[in-house]
């Protein structure tokens, strides 16, 4: 058994008639989405860390954790639901968010 293609579903791109040059544009939007969207996560694994190492409750850091991963997910749940170049664009933002918060910083140059 084979799979059929008809000529709409090729032509269609995502449920929708997006082609050519307009895809540039709904990529990038993926792509800064999934740049907050890691900036975001990042920070909350900063702070959870910071919050356990402190001190301070387990359960608060677990509890942050748990909205942390359920977050992330969503949102690429979400780009999934689009297409696969949207979730790559997105994991490619998340990718980007996390090299700009683990960057070492500048060299002093004296």
């Amino acid at each position: 058994m084979g799979v059929a293609l008809d000529a709409e579903g090729v032509i269609t791109f995502m449920h929708h008639p997006v082609t050519g040059w307009a895809v540039a544009p709904m990529l990038a939007a993926h792509l800064a989405v999934g740049l907050l969207a890691g900036l975001l996560y990042l920070r909350a694994l900063r702070r959870a860390t910071d919050i356990f190492a402190g001190g301070g409750g387990l359960a608060g850091a677990l509890g942050m954790g748990a909205s942390r991963f359920a977050a992330i997910g969503l949102v690429l749940f979400l780009a999934a639901l689009e297409g696969a170049l949207p979730l790559l664009a997105m994991a490619a933002g998340v990718l980007l968010a996390r090299y700009v918060m683990l960057r070492p910083p500048p060299a002093n140059p004296a």
